[in-house]
């Protein structure tokens, strides 16, 4: 016997959730791998852009467990503070950053990670403002996915 028909949509809606966490992540564990080896070539998805931030990877990475946890069936107490923990980790380093490009404020978040490779080089390689911000849009979504209002509102 088949399932229902909008059981069939939501599982290809959490499969097609779940590889898109999949890639985002392995595109920013790259990232990283790239950085740790010396390699920025390596962090960036097409060739003669700018390698992805690291900073910007680990956001990529939290946000991305956060959502395949929280999509998960049934996730269980911890897992779901974890993914509401992820989440508000980059709610807050994007709103940090946001706020940081937008006043000209230098909070040098963008190079606590792999602060030598980043000295060298010869640009500048930071979290550009549209990424903060959609950060904190995305964060803030998650972070409200599963709300509900003492009147059942959601």
């Amino acid at each position: 016997m088949n399932p229902p028909i909008g059981s069939q949509a939501h599982s290809t809606v959490g499969l097609i959730t779940r590889l898109a966490c999949a890639a985002a992540c392995a595109i920013a564990v790259l990232a990283l791998v790239g950085w740790q080896l010396g390699l920025p070539g390596l962090a960036s998805l097409v060739p003669g852009y700018r390698a992805m931030n690291p900073l910007t990877a680990v956001c990529l990475i939290l946000v991305s467990a956060s959502l395949w946890i929280a999509r998960g069936s049934e996730p269980g107490a911890q897992a779901r503070w974890f993914a509401l923990a992820c989440a508000s980790v980059v709610a807050g380093i994007g709103a940090l950053m946001f706020i940081s490009l937008l006043t000209g404020i230098e909070l040098s978040l963008d190079h606590v990670l792999f602060r030598t490779q980043l000295a060298v080089l010869p640009f500048s390689i930071q979290m550009g403002s549209h990424a903060a911000f959609a950060f904190v849009c995305v964060a803030l979504g998650l972070l409200t996915l599963d709300f509900r209002t003492p009147r059942g509102w959601r």
